[in-house]
């Protein structure tokens, strides 16, 4: 109890009497058992979340204690989400450490599928931010794959798989696939479990990412461990990629799989031509093979493939008789190694399932062995070949190539045209006649061979175009295997550009995952898009697409310009401003919420510091006033007069619930957020407030009308909580004559100057501000001092249009620019 004595006068100075606390604690003293002090704590959470921060500090380290014992540790995570919501910004400072531990502990599998399972881990991200999961939990997620406890492994593979839905395919590649695909391979991992994490990952993120990353990779497996598979390691290793093969093909294209596993890819061609002894890796590549022919269809199975089947059936008449009987010869071990190969079953799987594949008279067409091995088949009584087509299933198929237009195209040879210009005259006999109908049958053969290679060229070609206009592919072309962000590097370089607005966008905003974007329209559109070629394209919403990038949902009930839009941190739901609020549903597209103000609204703001899992707004009005919205009661519960003028710009540090605002004269005035009391004001620009931004803890950067951009520092800040607001009507303070010192001169701690334009948007990036002026920009370094002079240039590969604002894409490594022409950029 030392301790707490210690912390008296901290204790006194909280909203709840002494008592209380002090009752709490004598209550978990009374009880000796770990489990009795959880239960005490699991009961009284209620009441404890009600303890200002100070004192909930002050019996945090009796909460840690719970997870360090292995009696309390499982069901203490029942409290962690609990714990995040209370300590809010400083959840990762304080529990970060307690939870790397829990991961650390082997042999426990109860406490293993619970820090696994996705709500949790979706409580984790959420409250330690994105870049902290994917930097300290991810490996573990990961890792988890290769644990010996098979529920442990499903548990994992489903939060992978629903954490890939959820994120952009950039980030859900760079972060989930990469691992994966490592994963391929190597020993003690459980293949099907990651083919079919890879599988499920390949399904959402589509084609694009398939082709880019996912058959790179397999070719490169195939090929280090084809030549060497006779090793148990490298049989499973062909083995897992043919699995992988198999669950991927359905979901592509079949130009595309001819193109990624025949036509550019020689490795299971050479392992059919160079066969394993392993008679169960020879039997899943003949499995996989029969999969592709299926998929890609006759025709283009006899052009690509069965040239290479007719090959590997030739080697069966050094082993079997023309009569079908195994030939006696001296080297009997040799041929016992190649007749686990060229064996009747291994007949019935390739020659059988091709024949049901594409028909036996193909088959018999093509392989020239087919006499051979048909008899080698029928000496074999369990092994089964598939009845021959009949007459009228060749005039179908016969009758559909002829109708094709693609046939039609084809020239025809100078014998066949002489025969049918005499096809006005009785024909002399019956030869005539079979001649003329084989050579249009030839000529029909002939005419589907070349159709389809002019079809395969132009889907190739397609593809190809396709291929390039993907930003998806833009940004991993150059991007292979980094399982940690790289540093960013500003190249002044327009990677990918879509025309999704008619008019000038004014705003743009980035959800968490970054696999959404809203862009907020001069002509009153707000418009959300998603980043994800595949995601939504079930939902009922109307999906559109422009330029590639498709809309998910568009919102237009809104009556004047937008001047401020943002993701609700907490919910699926979208903020914007017209002079009044707008909330929306992400996924419906219905408006829950419109809150008109006597004062046009202008910008706006979440402040996160309620003391619930409700989230706070601050706004602006056009009549310099600052306001406090409570969404979740549709009210406003605090305004604030706080200077003369129109106000220019928000800041908000809801970590210290400082607010800053700008106005139309260039000043600037902080205030606290929790009471809206001035703590200062200051001189900032000789000309009105352009643009006001937090970047960073105690940051906030301002551009001005002067053209000139400043960063000041030492933000004052505070820790309180924010009050609640009731039901009553809006409390309003009036202007005060500010003393002295909130009225003192202060000076930039950087100045930026050199643009030919007011800057009208910033983002940072690492180290690195993005300045946006006209039609230039320039990354500066926001932690260098002094004054100094940018060079800001304009895009090197695109055309030069004014950029109204600017946004950050910090695990895709690049910005989104609004343009003034209704495009939407990706700078890198």
């Amino acid at each position: 109890m030392a301790d707490v004595v210690d912390y008296l006068p901290l204790v006194r100075a909280t909203p709840l009497p002494l008592s209380e606390l002090y009752g709490f604690l004598l209550q978990y003293y009374s009880r000796q058992e770990p489990l009795d002090r959880l239960t005490l704590v699991e009961a009284e959470m209620g009441g404890l979340m009600l303890l200002s921060s100070e004192a909930f500090h002050l019996l945090l380290p009796y909460f840690l204690e719970f997870y360090s014992r292995t009696s309390t540790r499982v069901r203490a995570l029942a409290l962690f989400d609990k714990l995040c919501e209370k300590l809010k910004h400083m959840a990762k400072q304080h529990l970060l450490t307690p939870l790397m531990h829990l991961y650390e502990v082997k042999g426990d599998a109860t406490l293993q599928m619970e820090l696994f399972k996705v709500q949790f881990l979706m409580v984790v991200r959420d409250s330690f931010g994105i870049e902290c999961f994917f930097a300290n939990i991810l490996p573990y997620l990961v890792d988890a794959l290769r644990s010996s406890d098979i529920n442990i492994k499903q548990i994992a593979q489903a939060s992978i798989s629903l954490f890939v839905t959820s994120l952009s395919p950039v980030i859900a590649t760079r972060y989930f696939v990469y691992p994966l695909l490592n994963l391929l391979g190597r020993s003690a991992v459980d293949a099907n479990v990651v083919v079919h994490t890879l599988v499920a990952a390949g399904v959402h993120l589509g084609e694009t990412v398939i082709v880019d990353q996912y058959v790179p990779r397999m070719r490169e497996l195939l090929q280090q461990n084809s030549s060497v598979a006779s090793k148990a390691q490298h049989d499973s290793t062909v083995l897992t990629v043919l699995s992988l093969v198999n669950g991927l093909l359905e979901f592509m294209q079949p130009a595309t799989a001819l193109r990624s596993f025949v036509t550019q890819s020689s490795q299971l061609i050479v392992l059919l031509l160079n066969p394993s002894p392993n008679v169960t890796l020879l039997q899943a590549l003949g499995d996989t093979l029969v999969r592709i022919a299926e998929h890609i269809g006759r025709v283009r199975t006899r052009i690509y493939l069965l040239p290479y089947l007719n090959q590997f059936f030739s080697n069966y008449s050094d082993f079997y008789g023309s009569d079908g009987k195994r030939v006696v010869g001296t080297e009997e071990g040799v041929r016992a190694h190649y007749r686990k190969i060229y064996s009747p079953q291994m007949a019935s799987l390739l020659y059988g399932d091709f024949s049901r594949a594409v028909g036996r008279d193909l088959m018999q067409d093509e392989i020239s062995n087919s006499a051979l091995i048909e008899s080698i088949l029928r000496h074999h009584p369990h092994l089964i070949l598939p009845p021959m087509p009949s007459p009228q299933e060749k005039k179908a198929v016969s009758r559909v190539v002829e109708k094709s237009p693609a046939a039609a195209k084809v020239p025809r040879r100078k014998s066949l045209s002489f025969i049918e210009a005499t096809k006005t005259n009785p024909l002399k006999d019956e030869e005539d006649a079979q001649l003329l109908a084989e050579r249009r049958e030839e000529e029909l053969q002939v005419a589907a061979e070349h159709a389809e290679r002019m079809e395969l060229e132009e889907e190739e070609m397609q593809w190809e175009r396709r291929l390039e206009r993907s930003w998806i592919h833009q940004l991993l072309e150059s991007d292979r295997l980094p399982y940690e962000r790289p540093e960013f590097e500003f190249k002044n370089r327009i990677t990918y550009s879509a025309k999704i607005h008619n008019n000038s966008i004014e705003c743009l905003a980035v959800s968490k995952t970054e696999n959404l974007i809203l862009s907020a329209c001069k002509d009153r559109s707000l418009k959300m898009w998603t980043l994800d070629e595949t995601q939504f394209s079930s939902s009922s919403v109307d999906h559109h697409s422009l330029s590639g990038i498709p809309c998910f949902v568009s919102y237009g009930l809104h009556h004047a310009q937008i001047t401020a839009c943002c993701f609700h941190p907490h919910r699926d739901q979208v903020v914007s401003v017209d002079g009044s609020l707008h909330i929306w549903d992400i996924n419906a597209g219905k408006n829950l919420l419109h809150l008109v103000h006597r004062s046009k609204l202008q910008d706006i703001s979440p402040l996160l510091c309620a003391s619930n899992a409700e989230c706070h707004f601050v706004a602006t009005t056009l009549t310099g006033s600052v306001v406090l919205l409570d969404t979740r009661m549709g009210i406003v519960a605090q305004e604030w007069k706080v200077q003369v003028g129109q106000t220019r710009g928000l800041a908000v540090d809801d970590d210290r619930f400082v607010v800053s605002c700008g106005n139309s004269t260039g000043w600037i005035t902080t205030l606290d957020g929790r009471f809206g009391r001035v703590q200062e004001r200051w001189k900032a620009h000789e000309g009105a407030i352009c643009r006001l931004e937090q970047i960073h803890e105690k940051k906030v950067v301002s551009s001005g009308f002067d053209k000139s951009i400043k960063i000041w520092n030492d933000v004052p800040f505070f820790s309180a909580e924010v009050p609640t607001a009731s039901s009553n009507s809006p409390s309003t303070s009036f202007p005060f004559a500010p003393s002295k010192d909130t009225q003192r001169g202060r000076v930039a701690n950087t100045t930026i100057r050199g643009y030919g334009d007011p800057v009208t948007g910033f983002a940072r990036m690492d180290n690195l501000l993005l300045c946006v002026g006209g039609s230039k920009m320039a990354c500066v370094p926001f932690s260098q001092e002094g004054i100094y002079r940018a060079s800001p240039n304009k895009p090197l590969n695109a055309r030069a249009e004014k950029v109204r604002c600017v946004a950050a894409l910090p695990y895709h490594g690049m910005f989104a620019l609004g343009c003034e022409d209704g495009s939407l950029r990706f700078c890198l």
